[in-house]
């Protein structure tokens, strides 16, 4: 999927809102997987169905393991073609 990378990381933001129950001003640089209460291994399952899903891409195990951030996910993503400069 071709997004720019400030589209991307919208969707990212409002998932990870959504599924984290975050509000407010949020300072992304703070959640991170397992440092965040929320954000548990069932949420990370989610959150990973759910960019599969709305991105029709498929990550790998390995991709998954090292997605513990918002710069984390928007990486992988990049490096599965979903975000471009």
């Amino acid at each position: 999927m071709t997004l720019s990378r400030g589209a991307t990381r919208r969707i990212v933001e409002q998932l990870l809102s959504d599924l984290l129950e975050l509000d407010g001003d949020i300072d992304w640089s703070l959640i991170r997987y397992h440092q965040t209460p929320q954000w548990d291994s069932l949420v990370h399952v989610v959150i990973i169905n759910e960019l599969e899903t709305i991105l029709s891409i498929n990550l790998s195990p390995e991709d998954v393991t090292r997605m513990c951030s918002i710069d984390d996910i928007l990486r992988i993503l990049q490096g599965e073609g979903v975000v471009v400069e």
